[in-house]
């Protein structure tokens, strides 16, 4: 045993595990509650019983699937898992309100489980479809995030299947079971939805009087909201302070021997530690060695030391990740000897390298390093660019030997001789070799180690000329001190240097700094000049995301269309539904993320995808009940506010869990999770616009279509008839 030791971990990926399964646990736990007391509250206590038991037998089978399937337990796929808690129960809901609508008419039990069921078939299988056509794009993501993304759709799409399976061969049964125990169903009291559903009709019959005025207060919303959007939201990839950890970074002058650069760093560690505990969870610390956390590479010195340093969760302290490095910025300014300290949060997500992560690429490299020179002071210039570097930086000290031309010619000497002198004077050459019975020992002679390091003691040195009489050297040249490079670069054949800095997403983003130092490059190199700026890191991966993002979008919106045309074997229902939800639930999102103050990041418009898919669910099932109601006879007005009517507790119901089911995780009620958060915040509140909007614009639209037809087929007919009567008038 070592007395006064101790064994602790460092680092472990299982904390984030372990926080994010509390989280989990802790969400399903409320959310399930919460579901359960609003499921109580629109229906009656056995349906609510009913669809609730299955999320836990989706989540169930999904599990029993997932082994065989070779998927594990791991931060994407537990994050599947807290976005779809909310919305397994919306097919259970629909079902099993219409299996007791059934009921309601006076049918058996059984009969009334199998009309019910039957009769919503077709939409509750659309709806699940649409759902799963907003996560499956998830998949279509280029580069290192699809690879990143691809559990998610997997495992959402499995956990809608297994959903829909219990809906429509277990939720009967069980509805069926249950249904002996408490009141009769025609006993039902009058409850205080009915009072809801009293005050839609009569605000719904004013919509569809008015309906071109409300159709245009609804645009105007969303062009305002476009018009917002565009002035207050920034993107960034993955904002800071997801993870609760940044490094210090400390680079000496070239040359600082490793107890020195050991001596200095335990000042900075020492003003770190003195963070307070509440906020501080652990420190770490290497001398000789620095990480680049963006993109994993390393460098090695004596001059390099770095400090990692673990915080307590957020939503424990009261100080954000970044005002507690601003303090420690204003602390370490006052230490003086390092030629640099820099600080860097650790990012969420995959590697996507620095927030300005450019090369410099050209044919001359004295021309590209007066570039780099330029365009790193135009950075450090810029407000809110921090912790500008360059490739060039870390290399060792060198001794540059230059001889005197005319000198050397005289004394007999040339480059290539003083090069081999030099060589063997400094690194050392075999001179003998000792024996023993088992090993062969060579025997170098080379100068003492501070005479080899010395210009003045290297100047001493006597070198044979070509007819071996000794010369020394300082007669014949001089040495020069010089700042090496620590590697020479290529990019494409041509010599390249890289300049990185971090930013202030506050002040400016990375987007925003790249395209002002792409002008100044512009302005400095020209377009002849033979120098050309390469951009990469997030503002690169930021570009290619976007790219995925409006593609995966586009995607979406496509099968939702494919799915919907499908189903009401119309071209133009589908393009009324997706034209009048998806906005409304954008506008959502945009007052969601202004207000909270999150900017458009990767994570948060990944819920707008997702939400593309969810919030159609309601139309859908509302139009096929108009349809429905259509067929039968029903007069174009009181059909839609009959559909709107019979749907509005189901609608209300399904979307008020899946809010629910969203909302503990969006705010951390069962615990904070920074990197999920900002999905499930735009996703729950484009459902939140979208859903009250819903029941009223989809009906109103239904009848503006249909009015439009019927005029246009009006006027079709009426031109018929006038060139059938003008041909009959003809002589």
């Amino acid at each position: 045993s070592l007395v006064g030791s101790e064994m602790c971990i460092r680092d472990s990926v299982s904390f984030f595990i372990r926080r994010r399964l509390h989280v989990m646990t802790n969400n399903i736990v409320q959310g399930g509650v919460l579901i359960l007391i609003a499921l109580f509250i629109f229906l009656d206590w056995r349906l609510a019983v009913v669809a609730a038991i299955g999320v836990p037998i989706s989540f169930a089978t999904v599990f029993a699937v997932s082994g065989p399937m070779g998927f594990t337990i791991n931060l994407m796929s537990m994050l599947a898992f807290i976005i779809v808690l909310g919305m397994l129960d919306d097919d259970s809901v629909v079902v099993a309100e219409n299996i007791y609508r059934h009921l309601e008419m006076g049918k058996p039990p059984v009969r009334a489980a199998i009309d019910g069921s039957k009769e919503v078939v077709l939409p509750v299988l659309g709806a699940v479809a649409v759902s799963c056509a907003g996560f499956l794009p998830f998949a279509m993501v280029s580069g290192i995030m699809g690879k990143f993304l691809i559990m998610i759709p997997l495992v959402i799409v499995l956990a809608f299947v297994a959903s829909v399976v219990e809906a429509f061969f277990i939720l009967p049964a069980h509805v069926v079971d249950l249904m002996p125990f408490g009141k009769p169903v025609e006993e039902r009291q009058a409850s205080w939805f009915d009072a809801v559903v009293r005050f839609y009709k009569k605000t719904m019959a004013w919509v569809l009087q008015h309906r071109l005025k409300f159709l245009g207060i609804v645009a105007g919303v969303i062009v305002m909201t476009a018009a917002l959007a565009s002035w207050r939201l920034k993107f960034v990839l993955f904002p800071s302070g997801l993870v609760d950890q940044f490094f210090i970074d400390v680079e000496m002058p070239r040359g600082t021997s490793l107890a020195d650069t050991d001596a200095f760093f335990q000042k900075i560690e020492s003003l770190a530690m003195k963070t307070p505990g509440e906020e501080l969870e652990a420190l770490t610390g290497m001398v000789g060695f620095r990480m680049d956390p963006t993109d994993g590479s390393f460098r090695y010195g004596t001059q390099y030391a770095q400090a990692r340093v673990f915080l307590t969760p957020e939503e424990k302290r009261s100080r954000k990740t970044r005002e507690l490095i601003a303090a420690l910025r204003k602390d370490v300014a006052g230490v003086t000897g390092a030629e640099k300290i820099t600080f860097q949060e650790l990012q969420a997500g995959p590697p996507v390298g620095r927030a300005v992560d450019v090369r410099v690429r050209g044919k001359d490299r004295d021309g590209i390093y007066a570039l780099v020179d330029q365009l790193k002071a135009d950075l450090t210039a810029m407000e809110g660019v921090k912790d500008v570097r360059d490739s060039r930086e870390g290399g060792k000290n060198e001794l540059h030997v230059v001889l005197d031309d005319q000198e050397a010619g005289f004394a007999g000497l040339d480059a290539a001789r003083v090069a081999q002198d030099i060589l063997l004077a400094v690194d050392g050459g075999e001179a003998s070799k000792i024996r023993r019975v088992t090993e062969e020992v060579k025997i170098k002679v080379r100068l003492q180690e501070d005479q080899r390091s010395e210009p003045e003691e290297l100047l001493k040195l006597d070198v044979l000329n070509d007819q071996g009489r000794p010369i020394r050297l300082g007669a014949v040249g001089r040495i020069e001190k010089s700042g090496g490079l620590p590697f020479l670069e290529h990019y494409n054949y041509r010599p390249t240097v890289q300049i990185t800095a971090d930013v202030d997403v506050e002040k400016v983003t990375s987007q925003q700094a790249v395209r002002r130092l792409e002008e100044k490059f512009k302005e400095r190199a020209g377009p002849l000049s033979g120098y050309e700026l390469i951009v990469g890191g997030e503002a690169e991966e930021t570009a290619k995301s976007m790219k995925s993002l409006f593609r995966a979008f586009g995607f979406a919106l496509l099968l939702d269309y494919v799915i919907l045309a499908s189903l009401f074997a119309s071209y133009l229902q589908p393009f009324i539904i997706i034209l009048l939800t998806v906005p409304i639930g954008l506008v959502g999102v945009v007052y969601a993320l202004i207000l909270h103050g999150q900017p458009a990041s990767f994570m948060a418009l990944l819920g707008v995808v997702a939400m593309t898919g969810v919030v159609i669910n309601n139309a859908i099932v509302l139009v096929n009940f108009i349809n429905k109601n259509r067929e039968a006879g029903m007069e174009l007005k009181e059909a839609v506010i009959n559909a709107g009517s019979t749907r509005l507790r189901p609608i209300f119901a399904s979307s008020i869990t899946t809010l629910l089911g969203l909302f503990p995780t969006a705010y951390g009620w069962g615990g904070y999770e920074p990197f999920v958060a900002p999905m499930a915040l735009s996703l729950a509140w484009g459902l939140t616009f979208a859903m009250p909007l819903t029941v009223f614009l989809i009906p109103m639209a239904y009848v503006i279509v249909e009015n439009t037809k019927e005029s246009l087929s009006r006027g079709l007919r009426s031109a018929r008839d006038k060139v059938r009567r003008g041909k009959k008038t003809r002589p």
